[in-house]
């Protein structure tokens, strides 16, 4: 579930060249020591309906999630204490959520109709992820677990 999305950290490391990538490391270390201050307990999640982020129009994927009191709790205390450290945290109000799949094209996905689609799992801990832009023609994964943290 995303409980914080940061954007890039410090520009563009694949363009920036040495000096870009150290600022960058140093943005992931500092994430990394908020994110292991931040402790809870594991809590259930409902998974409330299968759709587009952050609405009808986009070409995001994903599934979202009913918001709890635990939940709201954990992601209040990391955006506070992101933003405390300095990070731009993304303002918009939050909507629990999954992202599945990021679609290039909008055309990809007209007319589709989405099924109902429902489910519980328990969180036991959060991760912090990147990304990269894949290369042209390239067949990387677009996201990679930077660090886990348990609740």
């Amino acid at each position: 579930v995303t409980l914080a999305y940061l954007g890039s950290l410090s520009g563009s490391a694949v363009e920036g060249g040495a000096r870009a990538k150290a600022m960058q490391a140093a943005s992931l270390r500092s994430v990394v020591e908020i994110a292991e201050q931040i402790k809870g307990a594991s809590f259930e999640c409902d998974v409330e309906s299968l759709g587009f982020f952050p609405d009808a129009k986009s070409r995001v994927l994903a599934l979202y999630i009913k918001p709890n009191s635990v939940l709201l709790s954990l992601q209040a205390r990391l955006h506070e204490s992101l933003q405390e450290a300095g990070f731009d945290c993304d303002e918009r109000p939050y909507k629990p959520h999954i992202t599945l799949a990021r679609l290039k094209h909008r055309q990809e996905i007209s007319g589709w109709q989405l099924p109902d689609y429902s489910t519980t799992f328990s969180a036991q801990s959060f991760a912090l992820y990147g990304s990269e832009p894949p290369a042209k023609q390239a067949q990387e994964k677009l996201y990679q677990q930077i660090a886990e943290f348990s609740l």
